[in-house]
């Protein structure tokens, strides 16, 4: 089901438009357990690692640039600039995570997408938490070259404030930057089938919304004929 169609000949904007065309709507909305939609999102994310990279990357590259500077100018008390990065970091983000559900389907409008989750809050709540375990493990493995860089700076703040002179420069602020941004950026990418799985879950809410619809019909019109 997931595997591109597309052939060479075609145009670019085709092959970029092959997630939402092959995840229809009936593909979309089954009625899925929490597993599977984080089955099914890591699937389509593994298969078309390229097509997402080359939708996604401005917006990817964008937020983890403006996660970085908010830290590293924090860590140096910048406050100004601190600020600055976190708008633009929240900016990209909501960006980044537009345009990977808009791969997938239609956005749906936030108020009806608001009132669908909150019936199905339970399975909404499961699927957070199950993802969040796997991302938090996926977060602490790509960070640890940053976190390495982070507690070194650490140690070389703590000994500054003891009256030893400060070790590290200018130099070392520029590589915990790079060091930050490359790592987010590899955190954000490899947690975008956390958003595909979102979009299944979506389209299982759906789906049992359709047919719970098509029981209550059933029962109208029994009840209406026993009349």
């Amino acid at each position: 089901m997931f595997q591109d169609r597309i052939v060479p000949e075609q145009d670019c904007l085709r092959q970029d438009d092959f997630l939402r065309k092959a995840m229809d709507r009936e593909a979309l909305t089954r009625d899925r357990s929490v597993a599977r939609c984080i089955a099914e999102g890591y699937r389509l994310f593994t298969s078309q690692q390229l097509t997402t990279l080359r939708r996604t990357w401005k917006p990817l590259v964008a937020s983890s640039l403006g996660w970085a500077l908010s830290i590293t100018t924090a860590l140096c008390g910048q406050w100004i600039g601190t600020a600055l990065a976190l708008l633009l970091a929240l900016a990209a983000l909501v960006v980044f995570k537009r345009t990977i559900l808009q791969l997938v389907a239609p956005m749906p409008k936030c108020g009806r997408a608001a009132k669908r989750v909150l019936r199905h809050l339970g399975s909404y709540l499961t699927y957070a938490l199950l993802s969040g375990i796997i991302g938090l493990v996926v977060f602490t493995l790509l960070m640890i070259p940053a976190i390495i860089l982070l507690i070194e700076g650490y140690f070389d703040y703590t000994l500054a404030a003891e009256g030893d002179p400060r070790v590290l420069g200018m130099g070392y602020w520029v590589l915990t930057t790079a060091t930050l941004t490359f790592c987010l950026a590899l955190v954000f990418y490899a947690m975008i089938w956390k958003t595909f799985g979102e979009a299944y879950l979506y389209g299982a809410m759906v789906a049992q919304d359709e047919v719970r619809k098509r029981q209550q019909a059933q029962t109208t019109t029994w009840t209406t004929a026993a009349d």
